[in-house]
């Protein structure tokens, strides 16, 4: 905020949230689990044979 100043902050703010839910409505319409579900399933059955 001490660069840019508080609205212009919260505008940066709004817009990145505003970014990450369309990106979100993207991903899950097009995969079955987010990125970081994905790899948390995958390293959960390291060394083992399921698939």
């Amino acid at each position: 905020a001490p660069y840019c100043g508080y609205t212009v902050s919260l505008l940066i703010g709004i817009f990145t949230f505003l970014l990450q839910v369309q990106f979100c409505k993207w991903w899950l319409s097009k995969h079955k689990q987010g990125p970081l579900e994905y790899l948390w399933h995958q390293w959960t059955w390291i060394g083992t044979n399921r698939r």
